[in-house]
Parts: C-alpha cells; structure tokens; sequence
C-alpha cells in the first residue's frame, strides 16, 4: 500500500528494528472491512474427510491411506512428455541411505502412503499376495524385507508368455495403483512384470506383450541417471514490486512464495508450455517469475496479469487481508489445475499436509480417528508468549463431557480429544490469529529452527523461511515481508528491498510464518 512519509505514527514502529524508515501511512480515504475470525483448525475444504479406525489390518498397500495421514506428491512432465521423476527418485535415494537402519520400515510406509495418496489414474497391477506380504512388512507386523515383486501369478501357469488369468478381481487377485507408486516398488524390489490394467481389460495378447516389454526397457529410474534438483538454481534475485495501489497484502504473500524454490522451479518448467487461456493463475504467477528474472537490480516489477484476476475478489480500493488472499491463490490454483487434469496441484505438493483428529472413548478405551487435509495451521495467541505455547494449546487434549456417541459403547459417554499431525507438509505455514474483536500487538517469540515432532506421528523438523509482518492497527496498517533467498535475508516492503539479518527478523511481531522441513522430504 502506498505510504507517506510526511506522516509517522509511533504504534507502528517495528520492534527495534534498526533496518527500515518507520515513517508510512496508509490512505485515509479508504474503507476498511472487518477481518474475518479464523476456526481451528484451517482445513482444505476441497478434501474428502474419511471416518477410519485407528488401527485397521489390510491386506493393500492401495489401502493405506485410509489407516494413516498423508499428503501428496506430484510428477511433473515436460514439453516432450518425458518424466520428470525427481520425486521419485528422491524417494528411492531416501530408502537407499536408509537400507541398513531401523527406521527403514516407517520410512518407507510414510513414503508409500504419499505416493499412493497421488489422485493419478491408479492402472498399474499388482499381485495381491505380494501387496499383502508388504502390507504387513510395512505395519512392522514382519521384520523380513519383501523379495521380488511376483506379477507372474497374474498369466496363467505364471508364465508371461501366456495369457493373463480369466476372471482375475481386484483386492482378491490384485490390487491397482499409480504410476509413481509402481516406479518407486520396481526399483527398490525388482521383479515384475509391468503390467497396466487397460491392458489387461482388452488388448491383444500381442499388444500386451509388445506393451510390457516396452515399459519395461523404461523401468530403470536408478539415482544416477535422475535429474538432480539444485535450489540456487531457482532462487530468484530479491527483486521489489511496485504498488500503486493498496495491494500491499499481495506483495508480502507473493514474495513468501517466491522464496520458495521448489514452486519456482515448477511454475518455470510449467508456464512455458501452458496456454494462458487453460493456465490463467499459472500463466499469472509465471509472469511474476519471467519479470523478476529478467529485470535489473535496484529496478522493481509490476504484477498486471494477477491483479485483474484477483479484482472482483480483493478490490484496489481497500485493504485486505494477507491471509485470506494467501488461501484465495491456493485455491485457484488447485481448481485450475485440477480442472485440467493434473494429478496433482503444486501448492498440494509443497503446502498440504494432513491432521489427525483423534477420539478415545473414557469408558472402553477406543479410539476412533478422522483424516482432514490442511494448507495452514491457524493459532490463537490470546494470552501467548511464544510459538510452541501457541502449538501446544491447538493440540491440548480436550474432554468431551457425556455427548460422544460411542459404536463399540452403544451409547453417549465421556471422551477425550487430540489432534495430531499425520504428514507434516514440506512447507509449514503458521497463522497467527492477530485478527479478532481488535488486533493484538502482544509479541510471539519464535526461532529459526522448529521442532514439531511431539506433535506429529513422525519426527518433523523445520528451519525458517518467510515472515509477513503487518504494523499499524485493524482499521489501517501496512504489510511487508521478510525471506530468506540463498543464505541471505531480505526485507520487502513492496519496491523497497534491503538486507536483512536474522536477529532483525526474529524480533517481529509474525502475522504469517513460513517453515521449510529440513529433512527434504520432496525434492
């Protein structure tokens, strides 16, 4: 938002930060709309929410994802249609420096169950004694690591010279599954072969043959031959964006995920081939990258083609929320891309992850569990003085007096409650609910590094990537940004760029706050 700097209000000075001019002021002409109150926790609407029990033997692998938490991942292709499997191959260099470890085994389940919680067309067939046998290799109910994959019970005497078996059924003689999920088991275990579903319903016997002999010359996506994802190579030049509007909000969001160099490195590879009028919120977000490359230093940007799209939603004329816009973007993007059928969004791969909430039964002990995906987790910090206070309240345990219906009790008992994380995401988004009947101003220290594995089902540790901080109060303020590009931090506020340290960052007051999962899981 544009600032005077003729004017100078003392409650918006930053928390001694000797980095910035405190001297701004918003337009005072503008109509201010109230923030919106926030629930807990921040859910992705657009996810199906499954009533599971929290234990559950099944004999798929393809069934995973209905007995613990997931998140999801994403191959991308390129302009000649060829696989860009650097998550897959991620993955397999993961097991292969754990083969020898004793967290191989919850390891690889975490690693399986994102694969297979893809929304890719699951067409690849698997035997089902062999899924059966890794089922329960991965639910640790066996320590013998499976042997070759044994695709040859699916033709008839075993041979795949032959025909396949008449009146084969899924889940009793196989089970279906995607095709990054296929890759990531043929190169771990071996064996085969290949065989697609489509196939199997009622090609020739020539052109099975022809077809699994052909996908299996492709099989090999060993590490050596993988492409390597290096992040210098996508993290942009800390570049400033002109405002000559309100639209302040906007620019603190978008440089957080500019920072990010996994969402760069995508929307490159992607915005050169789509077409603008398929991949109107890509082509946008792409703009922003090809301006910010090609621009000079000390020189600033304009963001044309998003601000039209985003005018009926967020006017010029006033202020918005950072927040809500942040929710607003991911959202259209996950609907364009879905709408034209990618398996998968990018701002899934890389902000989704998925919450556990959990329900024991005071009297007979059960406890029954609910999966629901999350881009955020939303905190209260009423009364707080730092971010793990803040993390612990969201997932206190809760007592449930006398209105839970229990299935195994027949009938309402007491109960308690607890959320828990499932899948940690790669990017770990923070909003601190300063929003509410008035903003709050109370500081809420946080540090550089984040361990929030005592409230996940497995060991998540995080580093710190991107503050937006907004000064002034709820009827007039300003927002700018802080990232980390490189090992460097900058400060945005809109064209202005300067460097930054992390002390000065770590004094802020948060409003949002981006973590990067250290140990890498996505690229």
């Amino acid at each position: 938002m544009k600032i005077n700097k003729q004017m100078q209000n003392a409650q918006w000075k930053m928390f001694e930060c000797d980095l910035i001019n405190q001297e701004f002021e918003e337009q005072q002409s503008i109509i201010v709309p109230k923030f919106p109150k926030f629930k807990k926790p921040t859910f992705n609407k657009l996810q199906i929410v499954t009533n599971v029990s929290y234990r559950i033997n099944v004999c798929s692998p393809s069934k995973l994802d209905d007995t613990v938490s997931i998140s999801t991942k994403k191959s991308t292709t390129n302009s000649q249609g060829g696989s860009y499997n650097y998550i897959v191959n991620h993955y397999i260099q993961q097991i292969k420096d754990h083969i020898n470890r004793s967290n191989r085994q919850e390891l690889e389940s975490q690693i399986i169950r994102n694969l297979i919680s893809q929304k890719a067309q699951a067409i690849y067939m698997l035997d089902i004694k062999w899924a059966a046998n890794y089922t329960q290799y991965l639910q640790n109910q066996q320590s013998n690591i499976p042997l070759q994959i044994t695709n040859n019970n699916l033709f008839i005497d075993g041979d795949i010279r032959n025909t396949y078996r008449q009146n084969l059924k899924q889940d009793l003689d196989f089970v279906l599954m995607n095709r990054n999920t296929w890759q990531f088991l043929i190169a771990i275990y071996g064996g085969g072969p290949e065989i697609n579903f489509n196939d199997y319903l009622g090609i020739s016997n020539e052109s099975q043959n022809n077809s699994r002999e052909g996908s299996l010359q492709n099989i090999d996506i060993s590490i050596n031959n993988s492409q390597t994802f290096q992040k210098q190579k996508f993290t942009l030049p800390a570049i400033g964006l002109y405002n000559e509007n309100n639209y302040c909000f906007m620019h603190a969001a978008i440089q957080s995920l500019l920072s990010i160099e996994q969402l760069t490195c995508w929307v490159t590879i992607e915005g050169k081939t789509k077409k603008q009028e398929d991949y109107k919120w890509v082509q946008s977000y792409y703009q922003i990258i090809d301006q910010i490359q090609n621009c000079k230093k000390g020189e600033n940007i304009k963001i044309d083609m998003l601000k039209k799209l985003i005018k009926n939603q967020f006017a010029p004329n006033l202020q918005h929320d950072c927040q809500e816009f942040l929710c607003y973007l991911t959202e259209q993007l996950n609907k364009e891309l879905k709408q034209n059928k990618y398996d998968q969004a990018i701002t899934e791969i890389l902000f989704q992850g998925q919450m556990m909430q959990q329900i024991q039964c005071h009297k007979c002990k059960q406890i029954s569990t609910k999966f629901e995906s999350f881009f955020e987790l939303s905190l209260s910090m009423n009364n707080m003085k730092g971010l793990k206070q803040c993390l612990s309240q969201f997932f206190a345990k809760e007592v449930l007096e006398d209105d839970y219906m229990c299935n195994q009790c027949n009938g309402t008992t007491k109960a308690i409650k607890k959320y828990l994380i499932g899948t940690a995401p790669q990017f770990l988004i923070i909003h601190l609910k300063r929003f509410q009947e008035k903003k709050l101003h109370n500081q809420i220290e946080f540090q550089n590094n984040l361990d929030i594995s005592e409230f996940c089902s497995v060991k998540a540790k995080y580093k710190l990537k991107s503050v937006i901080v907004h000064y002034g109060t709820q009827e007039k303020g300003h927002y700018v940004n802080f990232s980390l590009k490189g090992n460097q931090w900058y400060y945005f506020d809109d064209h202005r760029v300067q460097l930054a340290r992390e002390q000065d960052v770590l004094r802020q007051q948060a409003y949002i706050i981006f973590f990067e999962r250290l140990d890498d899981q996505l690229l």
